[in-house]
């Protein structure tokens, strides 16, 4: 009976501790489930977030991932900063795209591009993320502007679709349709 007292105790403790204020009400935390809020135990919490459920773990309306029943809270740990108090300032942010220069390369009939990309707070972890047409490069977080190439893309003469995220936080993105004409490089 002793063991069941303390493990029970720990329970409540480790509840207080990951789950700040959800936990309060007999230790329900609210999750985005499939597009709906729920009430779950916390003892319950892992399994959802491995399917990919959002946690509200401090219980302010806001959830912690990408999800269909709120934005993402900016900081899930404080009840009071999140996206609706409008306190999310140093929210990451990808600015913008320039075009530095696409430079046809021998003897292979391909090209290497060199973009600026321009970004404020990056997360202090992780790869900044670009995709050229799909095919995604990782790049080492520096300064913005950051400068990155990437080597050996098709030349296909045809518009050229970019996106960039970071890994630590994929919601922080920007994706531009048709951000330059790829070269023909003389294939075309």
């Amino acid at each position: 009976m002793r063991t069941l007292f303390l493990t029970r105790l720990s329970l409540l403790a480790l509840c207080s501790m990951l789950f700040l204020s959800s936990c309060e009400k007999d230790h329900k935390v609210k999750i985005c489930h499939k597009g709906k809020i729920i009430l779950i135990d916390f003892h319950a919490v892992p399994v959802h977030q491995a399917h990919g459920d959002a946690v509200d773990k401090d219980n302010d309306g806001y959830f912690d991932i990408d999800n269909s029943c709120s934005e993402v809270d900016c900081d899930d740990t404080n009840p009071g900063v999140n996206p609706g108090a409008n306190n999310c300032e140093d929210a990451c942010s990808i600015i913008s795209f320039e075009l530095l220069n696409a430079t046809c390369t021998d003897p292979l009939p391909t090209y290497d591009l060199q973009l600026r990309i321009t970004y404020e707070n990056a997360p202090p972890a992780g790869t900044l993320d670009v995709s050229i047409d799909g095919v995604i490069t990782s790049f080492p977080i520096g300064n913005s502007p950051q400068t990155v190439n990437v080597f050996g893309l098709p030349p296909t003469g045809v518009g050229v679709d970019v996106s960039a995220s970071f890994s630590a936080n994929p919601t922080c993105q920007l994706a531009v349709v048709d951000l330059y004409e790829a070269p023909d490089c003389g294939i075309f």
